[in-house]
């Protein structure tokens, strides 16, 4: 009977995302930024063509993404490109983005994305 009750009670916590991670340094919200990047296929490029800029408040990281140009990424190095954005909330792990994607209309804003 206990584990009859059990599994739905584990279910309701997953879908309510009760086990969310919380980040706390810069290097893990890169780490959960990148892995979302390549999860949601936000950009053709390869991880070694891709750097970050992180700007941290009390409540978030904001993690910037732009195209390295060189000789082996390609692109003119004089220019630096913005990509997209990312807010990473520091108590839950939760992602926003502002990058274009098949699942919302762009405008520019933020919208959640795993």
């Amino acid at each position: 009977m206990e584990k009859q009750l059990l599994v739905p009670l584990l279910l309701a916590c997953i879908s309510l995302n009760i086990y969310a991670t919380s980040v706390k340094t810069e290097d893990a919200a890169y780490k959960v930024v990148e892995k979302s990047i390549f999860k949601n296929k936000l950009t053709g490029l390869k991880a070694d063509c891709i750097k970050y800029r992180i700007n941290e408040n009390a409540e978030q990281y904001e993690v910037n993404a732009f195209e390295i140009h060189n000789k082996k990424c390609g692109g003119d190095p004089s220019i630096e490109r913005r990509m997209f954005g990312y807010l990473v909330d520091k108590n839950t792990g939760k992602l926003q983005t502002d990058a274009m994607r098949d699942d919302i209309d762009w405008d520019g804003d933020y919208h959640s994305i795993q």
